[in-house]
């Protein structure tokens, strides 16, 4: 009766039954005909042969312009067959019946607005199969003409309510686009791989496949639901759902995908959509939740964001969301009514669409009725008060500061917010901060040393082409800093200027990324000045600096590491110095200086240590001191880059990589993080009681706390407890060095 049925339909709409057709390749028309033409014209260079034959398939009517377009532009291509749209037809539903002409092995579903980059995409799809059985759909990697890309398949997620901000605490099964606005590059999308779902926009599954499956579910309107819903029915049955990158293809129009926090996969009008998706996919859901390192908790991640507080903070927040967000529940708190200036805010900054969605997500989130819930203060101590007061339930919440500093003690202010009774323990992210956080006053019970983290597929420097071109014919080096007193800035120019004024001034460049203002550009100036007076220089005799003032988006700095020989920044003091890091995995030659936050992952095999001359007084504030870099060190370093005199500089920055992969990446860190957590929950029985009986204390006092409430130095409520700090050796290596990491040990 099916035969009967598809000889029926190929005389209807024209086609030879008797064709050796092996692909059916099904365009879905329901766009902008604008970027038609695009697709048609990569697909002529494809199915000339009478194995593909390429149905055009109008969903629902066209109105007269669109239908005078549309016939305008596939009139050239007569080998192409036209299946016209019927009144109520879903996209699924019109896609279904032009799957009954299929009389060849394979089917291709594909949009309207997807050009094949590779014109032997389908060969490359049909390739897989021949090759494994076991494979039930190919879809392709799609990328937009700006390089970035569109998906690499499709993955599941928990939606929040996100109708009124997730008030109501509902979280349903959803779909995402994998990897959406990273670089074509990134190394996650280069390789074959299996995938939760793939989606239509150019997908190839077996004709036998796509009958046994049921086809495409009609019910469901939300295309990602459709499309996923296929994938669950496939693997059902017992296939591998997989992408090929070889099947290259491009979206062409970008504006039409609405990407990020502005666009869920579903709108209002498509909830049901949603629940329905979610009721007929339980196992999914459970699978998820399964998925959690850790049961029945909630972690709040209360953090700067928006309204012009995207600081370093943020950046580090980020990177803490995107690595935690699959192992448990992930709150991310950054004020009431700041939720959109958040998520505007990293949108400009140039974080990928796939990082916003997971950020949006994770703003819309609420905790878990009925279980753990560990809140992250994230911000400094000082205003830790004000923002716990904001929570009603902090007694029942284990409570973590995550702060750092730069200098060799900390304000005297932070100490009495950070030995609060309501403050359970600090995240200080090195031993540097450890010392100077416990030597200023602050119960060394509580301090847990958490390191930062980096994205290193996204610091890779193989997957980037510099973003500058070269200005001299020698040597590049670069340094991003803030452009203030701490970065030591006058010291980087004055030994840059020592070192090759002169002869080399025409073969050296600075590249100094450093939002500046109209103050800090006439300091600068008063500065130069100053030192060509001092020295007799001339200002053509000065070496060359290239100033970039404005920001760069974060989906570029890979690029402008690429643009530079080498990175430096000699700073007097860090608390961490994620540049120094994203550096060191861009595997660039990296000079930091020999002093605080940035030692706990530079050392003397990956990276060059300025020397210190010794501490000095912070300007401004004689109680708390930071490093001298020693300009004689800087330059010494400077000249052996630019003469080529450093010694097995390729294992040297190989090794910086590797460090930076094995202890700072997103999975060492964030499984560290998880093992805390664990241990946290088996403390909050306690922490619930003990809180319950204290009386108010510094909740009442200003934002800014005191430096007079008695310190909070006798014993740790909870005893002696596990303390995640680099503080034993792990393994001595073949140079000889002891090697450290972070890991949970006995204090």
């Amino acid at each position: 009766m099916v035969g009967v049925l598809v000889l029926l339909l190929c005389f209807f709409y024209g086609i030879d039954a008797k064709a050796e057709v092996s692909v059916l390749v099904v365009v879905k028309v329901d766009t902008p005909v604008v970027y038609l033409r695009q697709t048609l014209e990569s697909l002529s260079s494809v199915s000339n042969s009478p194995e593909y034959q390429v149905l055009l398939v109008q969903v629902g009517t066209f109105g007269y312009e669109k239908e005078f377009e549309f016939q305008r532009v596939v009139q050239k291509y007569k080998d192409f067959v036209v299946v016209p749209g019927q009144e109520g037809d879903s996209e699924a539903s019109a896609l279904n019946k032009a799957s009954f002409l299929a009389s060849g092995e394979y089917i291709v579903f594909m949009d309207s607005m997807i050009e094949l980059v590779n014109p032997e995409a389908f060969d490359v799809m049909v390739n897989a199969f021949e090759k494994d059985p076991s494979v039930g759909i190919v879809g392709a990697k799609i990328i937009f003409p700006d390089e970035t890309i569109y998906h690499f398949g499709l993955e599941f997620v928990f939606e929040p309510d996100t109708w009124t901000w997730g008030v109501s605490g509902q979280q349903y099964l959803s779909v995402a686009y994998s990897l959406q606005g990273f670089a074509t590059t990134y190394p996650a999308a280069t390789f074959y791989t299996d995938v939760p779902a793939v989606s239509k926009s150019l997908m190839m599954i077996p004709e036998r496949v796509f009958r046994e499956s049921g086809r495409f579910e009609e019910s469901l309107i939300t295309p990602a639901y459709v499309d996923a819903d296929l994938s669950l029915k496939v693997a059902d049955l017992g296939y591998d759902i997989v992408i090929d990158p070889e099947a290259l293809a491009l979206h062409n129009n970008k504006d039409s995908v609405i990407q990020g926090f502005e666009s869920p996969f579903y709108v209002e009008k498509n909830r049901q959509d949603l629940v329905r998706f979610g009721d007929k996919w339980p196992k999914i859901t459970t699978m998820l939740e399964d998925s959690y390192k850790i049961s029945n908790f909630t972690l709040i991640w209360n953090c700067e964001c928006g309204s012009g507080q995207v600081l370093g903070f943020t950046a580090e927040a980020i990177h803490f969301v995107m690595s935690l967000y699959k192992k448990v529940p992930l709150v991310m708190d950054v004020g009431s009514g700041r939720e959109n200036d958040c998520l505007e805010a990293i949108s400009k900054l140039g974080y990928p669409a796939y990082v916003q969605q997971v950020v949006r997500r994770a703003i819309s989130s609420k905790v878990k009725e009925g279980g753990d819930v560990a809140l992250v203060l994230h911000r400094d101590p000082g205003r830790y008060n004000w923002f716990l007061n904001s929570y009603f339930n902090k007694k029942d919440y284990f409570i973590i500061g995550r702060s750092m500093y730069e200098t060799d003690g900390i304000p005297s202010d932070w100490v009495a917010p950070c030995n609060s009774d309501d403050i359970d323990e600090i995240w200080v992210p090195t031993e540097f901060n450890r010392e100077t956080f416990s030597e200023s006053g602050v119960n060394a019970s509580k301090l847990f040393i958490v390191p930062e983290l980096t994205d290193v597929l996204h610091f890779k420097a193989e997957t980037h082409e510099p973003l500058l071109s070269r200005t001299v014919s020698g040597y590049t080096f670069l340094s991003i800093q803030k452009w203030e007193e701490r970065k030591a800035w006058k010291s980087l120019l004055r030994a840059y200027f020592d070192e090759f004024k002169g002869e080399y001034s025409s073969r050296i460049n600075l590249i100094i990324l450093a939002r500046m203002t109209v103050e800090s550009e006439y300091i600068y100036d008063l500065f130069v000045d100053g030192y060509l007076n001092e020295t007799s220089t001339s200002r053509d005799d000065l070496p060359r600096i290239t100033f970039i003032k404005d920001f760069v988006p974060y989906n570029l700095l890979p690029a402008l590491y690429n643009s530079a020989d080498a990175f430096l920044l000699p700073s007097h003091g860090e608390g961490w110095g994620l540049p120094l890091m994203e550096s060191m995995a861009m595997n660039k030659p990296t000079i930091g200086t020999k002093w605080s936050g940035n030692l706990a992952f530079m050392t003397e095999y990956n990276s060059l240590l300025v020397e210190i001359d010794g501490l000095e007084s912070v300007p401004g504030n004689d109680k708390q001191r930071w490093a001298t870099p020693s300009i004689s060190s800087l330059r010494q370093h400077m000249r052996n880059l630019v003469d080529h005199k450093v010694e097995n500089i390729s294992s040297m920055t190989a090794r910086a990589r590797t460090d930076v992969l094995e202890n700072f990446s997103y999975a060492p860190v964030s499984d560290l993080i998880i093992e805390r957590l664990k241990v946290i929950q088996t403390l909050l029985p306690e922490v619930r009681r003990r809180k319950a009986s204290l009386q108010p204390s510094w909740r009442s006092w200003s934002s800014g706390g005191s430096s007079e409430r008695p310190l909070g130095t006798g014993p740790s409520p909870y005893g002696t407890q596990p303390v995640l700090a680099p503080t034993e050796p792990v393994f001595v290596d073949s140079d000889g060095i002891t090697r450290y990491r972070a890991k949970i040990i006995s204090d």
